[in-house]
């Protein structure tokens, strides 16, 4: 948290039964309160930094209406201004498993869109960068569907990131991706990436 405010989360103010969550910014001396958006998917603190990041959220038909994410990834001062966005999927993106590295300069994510393999990606706040790191395949069968949503972390650095998922998928055996990591079905798999080159390593292929 950041001395001298707090994040209160969670004011409903739904249209008709449908739950949205509002985000506000008051110091802890109670002497001011700052919404800062109407409707979030998700929040929190860049680290290192008096910035509160959020991803604004719209109603929308999802397997039935909800307030859900937009892709789009803003950063605030907590004190007020202008919201200023860092990531920008305009509505045809998720964003998942967001994690900014120690300095707060860089997010990582991973870009998902329904029928296409997924990406896991780093973005630059201060310049807009965007660097993809890895391809995880579509896989396909009998319903379809990419492998799991990997998680995500930085080393203490910020040199370098840190995944692993277990490949799943009905038919199919193996696939490549295009960095030559083998994603063998049913298999943890935990990988090394090296940010600045996209260099990968296999760490872990275990049943």
């Amino acid at each position: 948290t950041v001395p001298g405010t707090v994040i209160a989360e969670g004011n409903e103010a739904p249209p008709s039964t449908i739950d949205r969550t509002e985000l506000y910014v008051a110091s802890s001396t109670g002497d001011r309160s700052l919404r800062v958006s109407e409707a979030v998917a998700a929040w929190g603190w860049v680290p290192n930094t008096h910035l509160l990041w959020y991803e604004p959220a719209t109603f929308q038909q999802v397997f039935g209406w909800l307030y859900a994410g937009t892709g789009d990834i803003f950063v605030v001062e907590d004190d007020g201004g202008a919201p200023k966005r860092v990531v920008d999927e305009d509505g045809i993106w998720s964003v998942l498993h967001l994690q900014w590295d120690p300095t707060g300069q860089r997010i990582a994510y991973v870009r998902a869109r329904r029928d296409e393999p997924y990406t896991l990606t780093v973005t630059d706040r201060s310049n807009g960068r965007i660097s993809p790191l890895l391809e995880i395949p579509y896989i396909g069968g009998d319903r379809g569907g990419p492998a799991p949503v990997p998680q995500i972390w930085w080393a203490p650095d910020g040199k370098k990131i840190y995944t692993g998922f277990t490949p799943l998928g009905p038919g199919l055996t193996s696939t490549t991706s295009p960095k030559g990591i083998s994603y063998e079905l049913g298999k943890l798999l935990v990988l090394e990436i090296d940010v600045g080159t996209g260099t990968a390593k296999q760490l872990v292929s275990a049943p």
